[in-house]
């Protein structure tokens, strides 16, 4: 993540660059647009950006979808994270919050932290709310404030863009953020209880207009953004959500939601393993993306162990068990219980993502560890804290969501009132 040797290269860059676009200067034979396109691409994002910023037909090549999806496929992926308390505990006026966000590639271990802005103006209820890391997606973080999951907040830490999402009724909850290759649009899903059932909404952050998508019987969870595997949206279901709306908790065959983006259909699949019996706590279950195959997490079912599986036939919704990992004498073995309580089942440490061959972990809620799945070596991440930490892999890129800074959720509905 150190990209001083990088940015000593930025004046030569802007150099050659500007002498490739300017029409004074005649060469034998000119540099296609796909080769430079091609060097500019291996570039780290931050590069790109501030040679961008002194040449315009520079910035604009940059900006193209061609080359956003070009940067995305070859750069490197990072461990994002932020600590977080659940309010501020300084009194202010202001309802701009300032909020740290750290970055590691894993490789090199450097830690590299940005100061970000959040205006929290138009978020609902309480100004002292903190936005939460909540996902990422094609170079935008998602923000969230943990007590209202109505308002979406998508910020680009390279080029500093932030779009404010915000419903015109509180009943609706953000689920998903995508874009939509054919439309060459954004979106952002919400859903809405509606009697025994859940209505799902469509966003376009281009059109900023808001469309009807359908109803089903099945609520995906808000505590994790969606995986995305092969234009599908993919959630553990909500079980408060439906036991609200049904008046019983859902079975292990239908607790994972999805949401084809092209298709626009609302599906379900079974998780695999066994039953859950009565504990139903498929919320806490993990999904994530393992070269472009869905896998599931459940570290809860086994102390000590983890069991990470794989959906090999998608169509016939066939899983295999992909990895086993174990703890042995080594940290964070000691940390790895789970306490029974009267009420639920308390982690001590849990599975938050797979970055290559690791597994991201959380112990506590505080810290986060990497262990290599094949090594079964662990090492720290993180600095030590006492507060809570939220972590995703996110890559930089110069994506731009070309829209509004705030985008309200069925404004022509409301404005219809």
């Amino acid at each position: 993540m150190n990209i001083l040797p990088c940015l000593s290269w930025v004046p030569f860059l802007c150099t050659k660059v500007h002498e490739l676009f300017t029409p004074q200067i005649t060469c034998d034979r000119d540099l296609p647009y796909e080769i430079i396109a091609d060097i500019l691409s291996r570039l780290p994002a931050e590069c790109i950006f501030l040679c961008g910023r002194s040449c315009k037909p520079l910035r604009a090549l940059t900006r193209t979808p061609f080359f956003v999806g070009m940067h995305l496929n070859r750069a490197t992926p990072l461990i994002t994270f932020q600590y977080y308390s659940t309010y501020f505990d300084i009194q202010t006026n202001s309802c701009v919050r300032e909020i740290t966000i750290n970055f590691t590639d894993g490789v090199t271990r450097n830690i590299v932290s940005k100061s970000i802005k959040i205006d929290l103006t138009l978020a609902p209820g309480r100004k002292d709310l903190v936005p939460v890391l909540y996902g990422s997606y094609n170079g935008f973080l998602l923000f969230k404030i943990l007590d209202f999951d109505s308002v979406l907040f998508l910020l680009n830490p390279i080029t500093q863009e932030q779009v404010s999402v915000v419903p015109h009724c509180q009943s609706y909850f953000v689920r998903g953020f995508f874009f939509h290759s054919t439309a060459k649009e954004y979106r952002v899903l919400y859903v809405a209880m509606k009697g025994n059932q859940f209505e799902f909404v469509i966003l376009s952050l281009m059109t900023k207009s808001s469309r009807f998508i359908t109803r089903s019987s099945y609520p995906p969870t808000g505590l994790r953004s969606p995986t995305i595997v092969n234009g599908v949206l993919h959630w553990m279901i909500s079980d408060a959500s439906y036991m609200d709306a049904r008046g019983f908790n859902p079975s292990c065959e239908n607790s994972i939601v999805t949401f084809d983006i092209y298709s626009e259909e609302v599906s379900t699949l079974p998780h695999p393993g066994g039953q859950c019996g009565l504990r139903k706590e498929h919320h806490r279950m993990k999904l994530m993306e393992k070269d472009g195959h869905l896998c599931f997490c459940d570290d809860l079912s086994n102390c000590g162990k983890i069991v990470i599986w794989m959906l090999e036939d998608y169509k016939n919704k066939v899983w295999v068990t992909m990895r086993v990992v174990t703890f042995g004498a080594e940290p964070p073995s000691y940390m790895f219980s789970c306490v029974q309580s009267s009420c639920e089942r308390h982690r001590r440490v849990e599975a938050l993502l797979l970055y290559r061959d690791e597994l991201l972990l959380r112990a506590s809620y505080t810290d986060l560890f990497l262990h290599h799945t094949i090594r079964a070596t662990t090492r720290s991440v993180d600095n030590e804290s006492n507060l809570n930490v939220a972590a995703v892999v996110h890559i930089n890129t110069l994506a731009s969501l070309h829209t509004d800074k705030i985008i309200f959720l069925l404004k022509e509905e409301n404005s219809k009132l």
